[in-house]
């Protein structure tokens, strides 16, 4: 099992091993100092207006939640890309953006959640430089809205494979056709 720990420089998700918790650690992406929290079954604080107790537990790390379930996200009125409801401009073209006209809205997806972050809703992309329009169109190239990792929309794995195979093809009949052109060009003594 795992501690999800926010970094508090560049708001990564990091995953630390039990083991750590309590102390801190250097996050890889940005290099700020971020707080293992520990982990603590039940803590108990006396509240003094009322005399009673209250309980708080560690949960874990957070579990993969319902769509409805999550908080919301912000569509971008200039470039129509997902952002958290706590931002006030846009990640991806810096546009301001309005919490109160989008709050909580999350479209209805086809596609599983991503593999990732567990987003639901994710985009269908349109062009790729490995597959161009064809190519992510074949294979459901999806991206997240939340994390921007792209991924199989229908099964939720990586398009690794088809990557390889839609590029790998296309070099392989370009190679075919220089070869064939060389041993024309050289029967016909041009070298």
């Amino acid at each position: 099992m795992s501690i999800i720990v926010i970094c508090p420089g560049c708001k990564a998700k990091l995953r630390v091993r039990d083991e750590y918790a309590g102390k801190s650690m250097k996050c890889p992406r940005c290099s700020a100092t971020a707080p293992i929290p520990a982990k603590e079954v039940a803590e108990v604080e006396p509240i003094e207006e009322t005399g009673i107790e209250e309980v708080r537990r560690f949960r874990g790390p957070p579990e993969r939640q319902r769509p409805s379930e999550r908080r919301g996200t912000i569509k971008c009125p200039e470039c129509g890309r997902r952002n958290p409801d706590t931002a006030r401009q846009c990640r991806f073209c810096e546009a301001p953006l309005d919490a109160d006209e989008d709050f909580g809205e999350r479209e209805d997806s086809p596609y599983v959640p991503c593999p990732k972050c567990g987003a639901p809703g994710p985009s269908k992309v349109k062009w790729t430089w490995w597959g161009s329009y064809l190519g992510p169109k074949l294979f459901n190239q999806v991206r997240c809205p939340e994390c921007e990792h792209s991924y199989n929309g229908m099964s939720g794995g990586s398009n690794i494979g088809p990557m390889i195979i839609f590029v790998a093809i296309p070099l392989l009949g370009i190679a075919g056709i220089l070869v064939a052109l060389f041993f024309v060009l050289k029967s016909k003594g041009v070298f």
